[in-house]
């Protein structure tokens, strides 16, 4: 019971600053402030992580065919410009990947949200938050979302691609085979627009019970050991 009093508080910490989320179409105009429609016609990329159901801050790649690695990334957060570099690797250098059309975005990350949510819920499966990237498509250059859910234990339960100029789902909700059993049975009865172990904290209990491996206990167990000065998780006493 220690263990999932304390798993509990872990996921308290991690969701608690909610008031500071932002979409991604807010980020954008934080960028645009700065930069103006002209800047924002070099954009490539928009990456947001560990999305509940929105990100705390939200990447941004600009062609810079200037910069050695021929890109340039801007992270806003809480409505504010907070890092901005030209980083090295990982890009070709070139300065003149895909751009993303702003004029053909109809598709909030938001919106995107209840999109997977509800997708989620009709396969039956949990999911604890969201990786969300948009970008054009390599083939027709339309802007598209592409996103991860992921489950509380960090690993992968699924991925979809969705159109952001439609709205339409370009391909299904694909499960990891790994991690289905894992994540089943988890939706919110209450019918927010939650999904997984954010939705509901009674089924969350369950397949915490069920699936915390002698691995992640010993996670948590480290974490107690840090704040309280004694361990009582993790500890391989049965």
């Amino acid at each position: 019971m220690n263990a999932l009093r304390l798993t509990f508080a872990l996921l308290a910490l991690s969701i608690l600053p909610l008031s500071a989320a932002q979409t991604a179409y807010q980020a954008l105009s934080v960028a645009r402030e700065k930069w103006s429609d002209a800047g924002l016609q070099k954009l490539i990329e928009v990456t947001g992580e560990r999305g509940g159901p929105q990100p705390q801050s939200w990447k941004m790649l600009f062609n810079d065919s200037s910069a050695r690695g021929g890109v340039r990334e801007v992270v806003v957060s809480n409505g504010v410009i907070t890092s901005e570099r030209t980083p090295l690797g990982g890009f070709s250098g070139s300065g003149n990947l895909p751009t993303i059309d702003l004029a053909q975005l109809n598709l909030d990350s938001n919106k995107v949200f209840l999109i997977v949510n509800h997708a989620a819920s009709s396969q039956g499966v949990g999911f604890h938050w969201i990786e969300y990237t948009l970008r054009a498509d390599a083939e027709t250059r339309a802007p598209i979302w592409i996103v991860e859910l992921v489950d509380y234990m960090g690993a992968p339960v699924g991925s979809m691609t969705i159109s952001a100029q439609t709205g339409k789902t370009l391909r299904d909700l694909q499960l990891n085979p790994d991690r289905t059993k894992a994540t089943q049975s988890s939706t919110s009865r209450s019918g927010e627009p939650m999904g997984g172990a954010i939705g509901e904290v009674e089924t969350f209990t369950k397949r915490t019970a069920n699936n915390v491996k002698d691995g992640s206990l010993r996670v948590v167990g480290n974490v107690q050991e840090w704040l309280t000065g004694r361990r009582t998780v993790g500890t391989n006493r049965h």
